[in-house]
């Protein structure tokens, strides 16, 4: 079928040459190369140290658990998004966390062969090499000869967008090549409008999205402007709608897929992030961002990055510099090819205007002067995305055609290759990157030989608790047990830490004082199915290692290893025992007296189970009225169950049985103000949870994993 766009040179619909199968591993072997080279020495490393900055395994720790867990899930054949192996007893779903599964399944052998760190590291190596061939192969479609194509390729992956997200760990967006395979896919589909096609560019577009949800949402909206010019520049009607039908039925092949992870669809406005709009402004392009200054460069970089630093700090981060080089290139072409080259102009800008976010910054300074991306906003799935500055990523393929393009149109003038050599050599010049450090990854060996040898089966807590900090997921890959903690992209609640209790204690790093309750951290931990916890002194204030050493030197935790830096402790099980606590949030602070101590409530207030039990449980507590008599309404998890009245002057005993399971009991009451200010109704004291039956916590049981035997673990 013939072409139905306007050019014959960078079309936006087309189909990739037929090319020797020795060409094509040829040029994937060399984009091989080339991610050896440009994160050397990395591949020295290769199973048991990663590039990452700030020194301490932050996002690349995340990135190489995603992929232990992508293998030990399928390996088990459980739930690939679904996990109580982080939080614990939670389950936590893992659709909404960057958890890539692609790559887990990509580097497979890698994983089982070699360890998880090599997986990681094989992602990374891979980015370029199938990031680059997939690039080549969407400038070869655009009508480019194989070097320029190459130089396209080479622009794509050696960019300092690229390499910015090899910098951070952050694997899910190290692992950009599905971008140029969707986007080749897409133009493949348009231009063949066969049912064939239109199922791989709806798969690969799902690809990209099961790899990166950033990505994946970030090429839908580009897919709308790429067809949008498809259907402008397409003559005849007939094919119009054909191409207009294939558009379609990609889009509901992957809106209808993903829609069997997101339903029911309330989830997704549940996984918005509170400040949403301002996360989005910090995470823009600003304009000072697109100065061309490789920050990672041997020569200038560091100069590069500080001056840059100075006027936009995580403008560093972003890498949307092109090098004078690319812009030089793009410049040529549009001159001398404007009819060829300016749909491809049109995306890049549409994109790049994308990326500055729903706020024009200049640089660190905020205009207030609002952009497009807002519009995007008023979909829900986009206020979960907090970094509009991914778009760069998209970008990154039409710059790199245009400047194909270019380096074609300066080679076909006839007059010798200097010009095409010094401009080319150029480009490559001002991407060079310094060698990296390598951060070794480790654990301690006790994690898998101390945790795999203890006979009592359960979880671990490791203290202190830190929910921005992986190194406890790379001990998790050695010693197989469920973690109560873990470090996620977005932090779920934790609602065994969302009450006043000595477990809240231990993981916040507060003191508990007197309540209403008899603090028990031993049964608060037994009966989450807590069988182990550490407690690591480096890098804690003396307070907090006082507050936490104190807190498990109590009856039933015991120690059993120690040196100067690392303590391990058993939990007795048999401590297990309910506990109800009040929500944080809704109870004023502990009052008291010689006598006893209360909390006062407003018009309500929460009491929560810590451990959900086997058997029905007793709740029992005391109250008293502000002032006069007041009535009490109690709530079972939102339906009332009982209301009695509680008089002023004295205490009343309150008891109400609780059923098996979860539960949350809410009491309620008319309140009054009082002179001090506050509103209040109830006095609270005295609250115990005793078990009506033999019972037990009512927590997943998981197996504990075999240990790791490569890297980290070794």
């Amino acid at each position: 079928m013939a072409r139905e766009t306007t050019s014959t040179t960078l079309p936006l619909t087309a189909v990739a040459p037929a090319e020797p199968l020795l060409r094509r591993l040829g040029v994937l072997l060399g984009f091989l190369l080339v991610g050896v080279i440009f994160t050397w020495p990395m591949v020295l490393s290769w199973g048991h140290g990663v590039i990452q900055k700030g020194g301490v395994p932050v996002d690349s720790g995340q990135g190489i658990w995603n992929l232990w867990w992508g293998y030990t899930a399928i390996s088990q054949r459980w739930p690939l998004f679904l996990t109580s192996y982080l939080f614990f007893p939670q389950s936590v779903d893992l659709f909404w966390q960057p958890v890539s599964m692609p790559s887990a399944v990509m580097v497979w052998p890698i994983i089982a062969g070699f360890g998880p760190v090599a997986g990681f590291n094989t992602v990374t190596l891979l980015s370029f090499a199938i990031g680059g061939y997939a690039s080549y192969r969407l400038a070869r479609a655009g009508g480019l000869n194989v070097l320029p194509a190459l130089l396209a390729g080479f622009v794509v992956i050696a960019s300092p967008y690229h390499l910015q997200r090899i910098l951070g760990g952050s694997m899910e967006l190290i692992a950009m090549q599905w971008l140029p395979v969707y986007v080749l896919m897409l133009m493949h589909a348009l231009e063949r409008q066969t049912v064939t096609a239109t199922l791989a560019a709806a798969g690969a577009l799902l690809l990209t999205t099961l790899s990166a949800q950033y990505y994946g949402l970030f090429s839908a909206v580009y897919s709308l402007f790429h067809v949008g010019l498809v259907l402008i520049l397409t003559r005849d009607w007939t094919t119009r709608w054909r191409r207009l039908a294939v558009a379609i039925g990609i889009a509901a092949i992957w809106a209808a897929t993903l829609l069997l992870y997101v339903w029911p669809l309330d989830r997704l406005g549940a996984n918005t992030v509170r400040n949403w709009y301002e996360v989005q402004v910090f995470h823009s392009m600003a304009l000072v961002d697109l100065i061309p200054l490789n920050m990672l460069h041997p020569l200038w970089g560091t100069w590069a990055s500080q001056t840059l630093e100075a006027w936009h700090p995580i403008g560093v981060e972003i890498g949307a510099t092109f090098g004078l080089g690319v812009l030089g290139l793009m410049l040529y072409a549009l001159v001398k090819a404007w009819q060829q080259t300016w749909p491809w102009l049109v995306l890049a800008i549409v994109l790049l205007i994308l990326s500055l976010g729903p706020e024009l910054k200049v640089s660190d300074w905020q205009t207030g002067l609002p952009l497009p991306f807002l519009l995007l906003d008023l979909v829900t799935p986009f206020r979960n995305a907090s970094r509009p500055s991914l778009f760069v990523a998209l970008a990154l393929l039409p710059i790199a055609l245009i400047t194909g393009l270019g380096l074609q149109l300066l080679m076909q003038r006839g007059r010798g290759l200097v010009a095409p050599i010094l401009i080319v050599g150029l480009i490559i010049v001002e991407y060079l990157v310094a060698p990296w450090a390598i951060l070794p990854l480790r654990s301690d060996p006790r994690y898998a030989e101390l945790l795999q040898a203890e006979p009592v089966p359960g979880a671990i807590i490791e203290l202190p608790v830190r929910t921005n900090a992986s190194q406890q997921m790379l001990n998790q890959i050695c010693h197989g047990r469920p973690l109560a903690g873990g470090y996620l992209a977005r932090t779920p609640d934790y609602r065994p830490a969302q009450h006043v209790s000595a477990l809240a204690s231990v993981w916040h790093r507060t003191p508990l004082s007197a309540d209403i309750f008899t603090a028990n951290l031993a049964g608060d931990l037994a009966a989450l199915g807590l069988t182990y916890a550490t407690l690591e002194a480096q890098g804690l204030s003396v307070s907090d290692a006082a507050l936490l050493g104190s807190s498990l030197d109590v009856p039933g935790i015991s120690l059993i290893d120690a040196d100067e830096h690392l303590r391990f402790y058993r939990i007795d099980p048999t401590y297990a025992h309910p506990g109800l606590y009040p929500h944080n949030e809704d109870w004023f602070a502990p009052e008291g007296d010689a006598q006893r101590i209360w909390r006062w409530m407003g018009a309500s207030a929460r009491l929560g189970m810590l451990a959900a039990w086997s058997t029905p449980v007793l709740a029992r507590f005391e109250a008293t009225a502000y002032g006069e008599d007041r009535p009490l309404t109690l709530e079972l998890d939102g339906h009332p169950i009982a209301s009695t009245g509680i008089p002023t002057g004295a205490y009343r005993v309150v008891q109400v049985l609780l059923p098996p399971g979860t539960t949350t009991l809410e009491l309620q009451s008319n309140p009054a103000l009082a002179p001090e200010g506050r509103t209040i109704s109830l006095a609270v004291s005295r609250l115990t949870l005793a078990t009506t039956t033999e019972g037990k916590p009512f927590v997943p049981v998981l197996p504990v994993l075999p240990p790791g035997t490569h890297a980290p673990c070794r």
